[in-house]
């Protein structure tokens, strides 16, 4: 994996100052993580990492103590002069550095940047309470738990890693005691014997009452490439899915 190096061939300060300059809306800053643990990319993801066979722990602890602080001195003159409301840690796999690992990457993050509302995603199989407390300890106001189902079948024929369930839900409890926002992300609309609807009414079964939110998304490759796929019923029969399973939620969009 080649980091990118600092020239005019990559960016045009210049320029992005002139944009930056006439800004007079809040902003947001996003942080990528470009690294994934398993060794292939789940098949439903449109964000790519780079898999853990193709880079090395040396290339990880480059980006993040090497690479990332060049790019915040890089940008200083621009993010310190806009009003940053929200900062987004995304992937990839955002939680792939263990708690102490970091939480030292958060101390090289400017202060400016890091005292706006902060929201990360969460890889549930790699997730521990050491990480949730450092995210506690530095105010994250949304922990985002990207289980996508519990579909354990599903998830190894996409290549993703299944979690230690007992795990992630103590971590999901444990944030929401220290006052962390807890989200969860789940996917639907999969090509199963069973019926997607089925599949969705089983994640909801296990999820439960835990979480403070729940983004459900239609899986894309399917939405695209089938001639058969109604987007109306589609929605109709998830939000019938969920009046029958959050009946009080004030939302259920």
């Amino acid at each position: 994996m080649a980091m990118l190096e600092f020239s005019g061939n990559t960016v045009d300060l210049v320029e992005y100052k002139k944009f930056w300059e006439a800004n007079d809306r809040p902003t947001v800053v996003y942080l990528h993580n470009p690294f994934c643990m398993t060794y292939k990319n789940c098949l439903f993801c449109c964000h790519k990492g780079c898999p853990k066979n193709n880079h090395t722990e040396k290339e990880v602890e480059d980006f993040y103590f090497k690479y990332m602080p060049k790019l915040f001195k890089q940008y200083d003159s621009i993010l310190s002069k806009q009003d940053i409301k929200l900062v987004s840690f995304g992937g990839g796999t955002p939680n792939y550095l263990p708690a102490d690992k970091f939480e030292e990457y958060l101390k090289s993050i400017p202060d400016y940047i890091l005292k706006a509302r902060k929201l990360i995603e969460l890889h549930p199989a790699l997730i521990t309470e050491d990480f949730i407390r450092v995210l506690a300890k530095y105010n994250f106001s949304t922990a985002i738990f990207c289980f996508q189902t519990f579909d354990e079948n599903i998830l190894k024929a996409n290549g993703r890693l299944v979690p230690d369930y007992a795990n992630a839900f103590k971590c999901m409890r444990l944030a929401k005691t220290l006052g962390i926002n807890v989200a969860v992300d789940l996917i639907t609309y999969w090509t199963t014997k069973d019926g997607w609807e089925n599949v969705l009414k089983k994640d909801f079964e296990i999820l439960g009452e835990t979480p403070d939110e729940i983004t459900i998304s239609v899986l894309y490759q399917n939405k695209y490439n089938r001639d058969d796929f109604n987007g109306i019923e589609v929605y109709r029969k998830i939000q019938r899915a969920v009046s029958d399973f959050y009946p009080n939620w004030q939302n259920p969009e």
